[in-house]
């Protein structure tokens, strides 16, 4: 069986030995590129399993090479996670917002077997999105009743301990992509509160049972993808005590 192939973009060298070291380790092979230009022509020649894309790079930046690999036709559905620190808020959320799918916290190279279980989870992601219905036609025909509270319910979940130490800006990144995964993004911000990291309780009219269910399903994804299963499987649990009909996590 062929190793997964991990592409690094991050300018310190330091940090492309130990996540080399690692990543043989975790039975996958490495390639580095220390910037955004010699990555961008490693990629036209052999696409990696998953982009390791470090946020702040001399030159491109790691999300301008993000949104370049998305507006690209046979680079477009390429996995990528945003290599930052967790607690850079504002970093994770500018890797998200130009299109990465993941994040993979930098604090965890110091920690290798949560390194490699961080990598495992995200490469099993990867596998159960190739096969995965979109949200929007997997509700089609399928009717469940969901509480009038539904939005407290959200915004309760939102609220777990397990979803503080990103921040603001990470929380509404996450709520916008749900929302345009369900609904047309023109709609999304008319349905968020003012400071964008909740949902307006008092929107109307409500939504259909199947675009609520759709939207709990999306936002539980998009919640597991940035924190993994630590904070994505309380978050799933909170909803689906509440809102029946949810899929499966990815990782199931």
């Amino acid at each position: 069986m062929t190793e997964p192939l991990l592409l690094l973009v991050d300018d310190a060298r330091e940090m492309a030995l130990i996540v080399a070291r690692l990543s043989r380790r975790a039975g996958c092979t490495l390639e580095h590129c220390p910037d955004a230009y010699s990555a961008w022509d490693f990629l036209q020649a052999k696409p990696p399993d998953l982009l390791l894309l470090d946020v702040n790079l001399v030159g491109m930046s790691g999300p301008d090479l993000c949104r370049r690999v998305r507006e690209t036709p046979r680079l477009a559905a390429l996995p990528v996670a945003v290599f930052t620190h967790e607690g850079l808020s504002d970093d994770v959320a500018a890797g998200l917002e130009a299109g990465a799918d993941f994040l993979f916290a930098k604090d965890l190279v110091l920690a290798a077997e949560a390194w490699s279980a961080r990598l495992a989870e995200i490469l099993q992601a990867v596998r159960s999105r190739r096969a995965k219905v979109p949200l929007r036609w997997e509700r089609e025909t399928t009717h469940f009743p969901v509480p009038t509270d539904w939005i407290a319910i959200v915004n309760g979940a939102l609220r777990l301990p397990a979803l503080r130490g990103p921040g603001p800006p990470v929380v509404r990144v996450l709520l916008r992509r749900a929302l345009s995964q369900v609904f047309s993004p023109s709609e999304t911000d008319s349905w968020l509160t003012p400071d964008g990291c909740a949902l307006d309780a008092t929107r109307e009219p409500p939504a259909a049972a199947r675009d609520v269910i759709a939207l709990a399903d999306a936002l539980a994804e998009q919640v597991w993808c940035v924190l993994g299963s630590s904070a994505g499987t309380p978050f799933r649990s909170a909803l689906a005590a509440a809102i029946p009909g949810l899929s499966e996590p990815l990782t199931s």
